[in-house]
């Protein structure tokens, strides 16, 4: 008798079918938790007839379960789904502003309402197709915000969670999918899952080819930023044809200036820097009719940039290499004048002026002067250290600590990975590198043990900027002997 009592009790009764089913196979209600079903069919039929209820029970607990954060931005709303609304806004609100702390600080209120819109629609209906993508939107917020900050295992889980609400709306590729694709590859990308990041990018390339404009757009760009950072960029420079004949076609010249910028590098990149040297000229046309002076000066360095890829070349000498130097100098001088600007800030372009410039002094003979740019790089590179990765530029806070390097203990990675790309020159985010790390962690670890007290016995930080200078220098032209 007592185990017929105990066969009893771990029974439930099917809240649509009415059925006895067993506890172990019994479906409960993860909303609120108080009725059982025999399966999902059960479970999806008895929906409509359920919602009320269940939505009565769970207010209490859903509404326990938010902090003062939520209670504060949602007063004064007349019911919860305008009070989901308001606190959506409020989130997005934040994003737009890059206030990603407060982003994180939402983040767990977010989960919440995300978790209550869904919810809210009926099962299977594939015709709430903006309420999907509503869904998707705040996993897209905290997974851009997480990949920003360096998190991309936790950014991947917010991003697999925006592409399975879309692709409730059904299993074909549509419009409003194709955001959620594009981010959801590149984040596959962060975590060299590069096989599949193409597999995603590929799809959404094959859904968009009758499409136009900005939708077309995103997936060819998504396309040649793959083949950028896996070094590919013979396979890159084919996209970006399209790519402007589409932002030429809607009048758009800051984003043409911006994609006309990236031509020339993956044409420099690919081994043609008199081409590249055109539409970069090209590029600074645009950016002074966009009136842009970040734009300017990317257009500047980068002729600066093609002007010491062809002093690199070996058939470059004689009076053919002289020009080269001058027109090098010349490009150098527009792009300090332009960086002393105080809305022009971006390191990564600082840093590269200030090599470039280094090396053309080295070579006409100015060595003081080209140590001191050199010093001046090590020391930005010191000072950006803490916040941002040595090899792919993404800042992070303290909240989401870098890796150091275990050498000179002043650069930083996001990982083990990013600082063998880092160390060997690979350039996966498009952002220019400046210089591989292999070469100037000695400088900076020479310059660490220099101001540090009772430090070991190291080459001096002026010996250690000479080599490097030579080093860099050998092959573009002679230097000068400095004047005695």
């Amino acid at each position: 008798m007592r185990g017929h009592n105990t066969r009893t009790r771990t029974m439930h009764v099917c809240a649509y079918c009415e059925h006895k089913i067993p506890a172990k196979k019994a479906q409960q209600c993860v909303n609120c938790k108080s009725v059982f079903y025999c399966g999902k069919a059960c479970q999806t039929n008895a929906w409509k007839g359920h919602r009320k209820a269940c939505r009565a029970a769970v207010a209490g607990p859903a509404a326990a379960g938010f902090s003062r954060n939520f209670e504060r931005s949602v007063r004064g709303a007349l019911d919860a789904r305008q009070a989901r609304r308001i606190f959506v806004d409020e989130l997005r609100a934040h994003f737009e502003a890059r206030r990603f702390n407060r982003v994180l600080e939402l983040q767990p209120e977010a989960l919440l309402v995300a978790e209550a819109l869904r919810d809210d629609l009926d099962y299977e209906d594939p015709s709430a197709v903006a309420r999907h993508v509503n869904i998707a939107g705040v996993y897209a917020v905290l997974g851009t915000t997480l990949r920003t900050l360096g998190d991309y295992h936790r950014s991947l889980e917010m991003y697999t969670e925006a592409k399975t609400a879309v692709d409730r709306v059904g299993a074909e590729m549509q419009e409003c999918k194709y955001p959620f694709y594009h981010n959801y590859a590149h984040v596959l990308l962060d975590l060299r899952r590069d096989e599949e990041a193409l597999a995603v990018l590929t799809q959404l390339e094959e859904a968009t080819v009758e499409a136009t404009g900005e939708t077309r757009l995103t997936a060819l760009a998504g396309m040649a930023a793959y083949f950028v950072k896996q070094g590919d960029f013979e396979k890159a420079i084919g996209y970006f044809p399209r790519m402007l004949e589409i932002t030429v076609a809607a009048g758009d010249k800051e984003q043409t200036t911006r994609l006309l910028n990236d031509f020339a590098y993956a044409m420099m990149m690919a081994g043609y820097a008199p081409r590249a040297y055109k539409i970069y000229g090209e590029c600074l046309h645009f950016s002074r009719e966009t009136e842009s002076l970040l734009l300017q000066v990317r257009a500047v360095a980068g002729l600066a940039s093609c002007m010491w890829t062809r002093l690199l070349a070996p058939e470059i000498v004689g009076e053919e290499a002289q020009l080269a130097l001058e027109g090098l100098g010349t490009h150098l001088f527009d792009a300090r004048s332009l960086l002393q600007d105080p809305d022009v800030r971006l390191h990564e372009l600082v840093g590269r002026v200030l090599l470039l410039t280094a090396f053309q002094q080295y070579l006409v003979g100015e060595h003081e002067s080209a140590q001191l740019h050199v010093k001046e790089l090590l020391s930005l590179m010191s000072v950006n250290a803490r916040e941002r990765c040595s090899s792919c530029w993404q800042a992070r806070d303290r909240a989401h600590p870098l890796m150091t390097c275990g050498q000179c203990r002043v650069v930083r990675f996001c990982n083990g990975e990013c600082q063998r790309e880092g160390s060997e020159g690979r350039d996966r985010t498009n952002t220019h590198h400046i210089v591989a790390h292999r070469y100037v962690c000695k400088m900076l670890r020479a310059g660490r043990l220099g101001q540090e007290a009772d430090a070991e016995p190291a080459a001096s930080l002026d010996d250690a900027v000479d080599a490097f200078l030579q080093r860099m220098t050998a092959g573009a032209l002679s230097p000068v002997a400095p004047a005695v």
